[in-house]
């Protein structure tokens, strides 16, 4: 199951092989996974089960594309991420609430509040992600 956000579009005149090497400059450092790769096109998903941080798992983009187009010179960046963690916490919460004690109930709002921040924090990383690739910081400065 996936949660597709609008697509984010950028003009650059950055030329689309130096936008390759930047998308895969960008996505080697949070240890995204490249699924697939071309001239004009990068499929990449996330590696939830790699070691780190829960909060770095929280905040990242789960998967998505890059596409480039060079006749109008711009990027276009399709992510997703992926509710499947919030809906198997509800369900066990839901469980326990019918089994155990309805107070486990108040659960499930917990869950659906850390959804919202968790929607708008990709959403953050994901606009973060395209202008770094668009705009690349100049290392010898």
């Amino acid at each position: 199951m996936k949660i597709r956000y609008k697509k984010i579009i950028r003009s650059t005149n950055v030329e689309p092989f130096i936008l390759i090497k930047n998308i895969k400059a960008e996505l080697d450092k949070p240890a995204y996974i490249i699924k697939e790769q071309t001239q004009s096109h990068v499929g990449f998903k996330y590696n939830i089960w790699r070691g780190g941080s829960r909060a770095e798992v929280f905040r990242n983009v789960d998967g998505g594309e890059f596409d480039i187009i060079p006749e109008s010179k711009t990027i276009v960046f399709s992510y997703y991420l992926s509710p499947l963690f919030e809906i198997l916490a509800t369900c066990v919460a839901a469980f326990l609430g019918f089994t155990q004690d309805y107070h486990i109930y108040f659960f499930i709002v917990f869950i659906a509040v850390m959804f919202v921040i968790r929607l708008i924090s990709v959403k953050i990383v994901a606009n973060r992600m395209i202008e770094d690739i668009v705009n690349p910081e100049d290392p010898e400065e």
